[in-house]
């Protein structure tokens, strides 16, 4: 229209960006007593979620993940008594 007497008013505006998810694992990491940098297969845009499992843990055993960023993370293994151990463990990424 040539009629210049309208005004817009936008009060809200919102965008959603859904980005499709990537998904990374290894079937086993062998870890030595002592924390081990992993590196993704794929490439992640930010840091992913990791869940860990240990292959025949025994009583009190659990991991701790730290320093997770895009490329990599570190993991390590430790017993009841909080001491490292060497043990296998799946591990899965889910980010984007």
């Amino acid at each position: 229209s040539k009629d210049t007497n309208f005004n817009l008013n936008v009060s809200e505006l919102s965008v959603t960006i859904d980005m499709p998810d990537i998904v990374d694992s290894s079937s086993c990491v062998t870890l030595n007593t002592g924390a081990l940098t992993v590196n993704y297969n794929l490439n992640f845009h930010s840091s992913p979620t990791i869940n860990g499992t240990i292959v025949n843990s025994g009583s009190g055993d659990y991991i701790n993940i730290t320093n997770v960023t895009s490329n990599s993370f570190d993991i390590e293994v430790k017993n009841s008594s909080n001491a490292n151990i060497s043990k296998t463990v799946f591990w899965l990424a889910k980010g984007y």
